[in-house]
């Protein structure tokens, strides 16, 4: 509800209400504008009358931007302000006056002067002017933001796509996340499986290398045990040999004494006696070495014989077991490039999922965007209507202050109304002067003459 306070003078006085004030919401805009009395009035005569003015609008706006225009006076036609005014512009001042008969003990109100008037005008004048100027920014904004809709919508008309379920779309939607997070529960326990074979393959590489190790280490263990027999053999022989040529020695000293007292009895056969036993000496000492030689060269040929087929047969089983474990590893690669696929593939779909969403979130947004578009453009036309029924009910009211002061003329001729009611005297649009007609465009229908 909006009303205007009186605009009061020194020798006149102007009183207006405006009542029944209403605004739609989005689609639909009623507007009601009524004047609850109008007094005007001078010292030398009076009149007084009632006037009334019902102008309503109301308009359907649907996302093509297109108007339907219709009549509504919202708890209007009623008043007796609304029946004065209809009174009033449709015979004058003329059928007004018999209200105002001396038999009916009212008095005629002072009227407004020239200057009063002009001043009033004037200032109804500025405000329509500055009404004017709003329709006309809100006019230019509205085209703007027409052809950025246009922009967006490519030219069509919004309408809502039937052809789209919102329950099947949410429910393929909830799907499509239900294997996302499947597929990246899948991935991870892929994850988990590749890591586990890979300390798995780490495990046994590192029992290969203690089982490598023990088996070197056994075998150096055997071959120092090999060695140190030998050695020990080795040992015993000199320890043998070294007695033997003792005893030899031995008996050779004896024989040597007794062949030197052989010799000291015949000096010939000593001579021949001591060359043949130092070359027996150096016989036996060629001979000692050489069987000493030769038993070490068999031992070392023993040695190294018995040592290469320990090898070739540690070898030889390392092989098989490398062998076998490269196999192991062989078929681990494949399990493991099969589960990288596996998990590349995944990566894919979760990318793919994922740009699906980036998209439907995108289009949300833009779809949002033009909601947002068309909700202010609708609030834009909204405000302009609402501008323009004003600049329209300013021109009504402009209207009839000039038949206000046109009909001071017709005071020095009243004529007095008899019988009836001011709705029964009150003519047809056609025949009062008056018809309906366009003003400000956009499918607005005032009372105009």
């Amino acid at each position: 509800m909006t009303s205007f306070s009186s605009i009061p003078t020194s020798s006149q006085s102007f009183r207006g209400g405006i009542s029944h004030l209403g605004f739609g919401g989005n689609r639909a805009l009623g507007f009601g504008f009524g004047a609850g009395s109008v007094r005007m009035g001078s010292s030398a005569m009076g009149a007084r009358s009632g006037v009334g003015l019902g102008v309503g609008l109301q308009s359907a706006l649907s996302v093509r931007n297109s108007f339907n225009p219709g009549l509504a006076i919202p708890g209007f036609a009623g008043s007796p302000a609304f029946s004065v005014g209809r009174a009033l512009t449709s015979s004058g001042m003329a059928g007004v006056l018999g209200t105002f008969a001396p038999g009916s003990g009212k008095v005629f109100p002072t009227l407004l002067t020239r200057t009063n008037e002009k001043s009033i005008l004037h200032s109804l004048n500025s405000r329509l002017g500055g009404y004017v100027e709003k329709v006309r920014t809100l006019s230019q904004e509205n085209a703007v933001l027409e052809e950025q809709l246009r922009a967006l919508t490519g030219g069509e008309p919004l309408s809502p796509d039937g052809t789209v379920n919102l329950e099947t779309a949410e429910g393929q939607l909830s799907d499509l996340v239900t294997n996302v997070a499947e597929m990246t529960l899948d991935r991870v326990r892929l994850e988990i499986d590749v890591d586990h074979l890979r300390a798995s393959a780490d495990e046994i590489k590192a029992k290969c290398v203690i089982i490598d190790l023990e088996l070197a280490n056994d075998l150096r263990a055997e071959l120092d045990s090999k060695l140190r027999l030998l050695s020990e053999d080795l040992d015993f022989q000199r320890r043998t040999q070294h007695e033997e040529l003792e005893k030899l020695r031995e008996q050779y000293g004896r024989f040597a004494s007794t062949q030197a007292s052989v010799i000291s009895v015949d000096s010939g056969r000593s001579v021949s006696l001591a060359e043949s036993l130092v070359t027996m000496r150096s016989d036996y000492d060629a001979a000692v070495s050489r069987n000493v030689e030769e038993a070490e060269t068999y031992c070392r040929s023993q040695v190294r014989h018995r040592a290469s087929n320990r090898a070739a047969d540690q070898l030889s089983t390392i092989t098989s077991e490398n062998q076998s474990l490269i196999k192991d590893v062989q078929e681990m690669n494949m399990e493991y490039q099969k589960l990288t696929q596996v998990g590349t593939l995944s990566e894919l779909q979760a990318r793919e999922s994922g740009e699906l969403m980036q998209l439907q979130s995108e289009s949300s947004r833009y779809e949002n965007e033009i909601e947002a578009c068309t909700a202010d453009l609708q609030r834009q036309l909204g405000s302009y209507q609402e501008l323009l029924d004003v600049k329209t009910a300013l021109d009504a009211e402009i209207f009839t202050y000039k038949k206000l002061l046109e009909g001071e003329e017709s005071f020095t001729n009243p004529t007095v109304m008899s019988g009836g009611s001011m709705f029964d005297a009150m003519p047809t649009p056609r025949e009062s002067g008056y018809g309906g007609g366009r003003v400000g465009g956009r499918g607005t229908t005032v009372l105009a003459r």
